[in-house]
C-alpha cells in the first residue's frame, strides 16, 4: 500500500499499461471486502489480511483522481473509512479528503468505533483510534469532538476493577483529555 505512489515503480519495472491494469484491479477490490474494525476483532487485532491491504491500496489509487470523494455514495464513504483504520500508523492519508467532502458518514463510523474501543478501556492497553485522535490533525479532532466530550462527561471509574485496569482506564482517560 505505501509503495504504490502513482504506480511509478510498476510502470518503471513493467509498463504504463501494466500499471494501469494493476491500478484498475486495486480500485475494483475495495468496495466488496469485509473489513473488521479493531473493536470487532479484539482477539485478532495483531493480524491484517492481505485482502485488507489490497483494499487500502485500492482506495489510495482511487484517491489520486481529483474529485474522487464526491463520486462516492455514503455507503462507499463508510466502507473507505473502515478501511482507513487498517493503516497501522494512524488513519490512512485519504481520510482527510473524506472528512472534507463527506464528513457525516466518516463521523458516524469513527465515532461508533471510538465508543466501541472506549468500552474496552479497562481491558486493553492500546486503543488505536484513541491514539490516532490524540496525535491526529485538528481537523480530525474537530470532527469527533462532540463524541469525545460526551465520553469525558459520562466517565466514572468503576469501583470494582483491579489496580491494573484502573491504571489503564486513567491512561486512556488522559488521552481523551489530550484531544480536547
Amino acid at each position: 500500500y505505501q509503495i504504490w505512489r502513482s504506480g511509478q515503480g510498476v510502470a518503471a519495472a513493467f509498463s504504463a499499461e501494466t500499471r494501469d491494469a494493476v491500478a484498475a484491479a486495486f480500485r475494483a477490490c475495495w468496495r466488496d471486502v469485509e473489513v473488521k474494525t479493531f473493536s470487532e476483532r479484539p482477539d485478532e487485532c495483531s493480524t491484517t489480511p492481505y485482502s485488507w491491504l489490497s483494499a487500502l491500496t485500492g482506495i489510495l489509487v482511487e484517491s489520486e483522481t481529483p474529485g474522487w470523494v464526491s463520486k462516492l455514495s455514503d455507503d462507499e464513504v463508510r466502507q473507505a473509512t473502515r478501511i482507513s483504520m487498517v493503516e497501522i500508523n494512524g488513519l490512512a492519508e485519504f481520510v482527510e479528503q473524506l472528512i472534507e467532502v463527506k464528513p457525516t458518514p466518516v463521523k458516524a463510523v469513527l465515532g461508533d468505533e471510538l465508543e466501541a474501543q472506549w468500552a474496552m478501556c479497562s481491558k486493553i492497553q492500546h486503543l488505536p483510534l484513541l491514539q490516532y485522535l490524540a496525535n491526529g490533525s485538528l481537523y480530525l479532532k474537530q470532527l469527533l469532538l462532540e463524541r469525545v466530550i460526551a465520553l469525558i462527561l459520562e466517565w466514572s471509574e468503576p469501583a470494582d476493577i483491579s489496580v491494573d485496569a484502573s491504571s489503564l482506564t486513567r491512561y486512556h482517560f488522559s488521552e481523551l483529555l489530550r484531544i480536547v
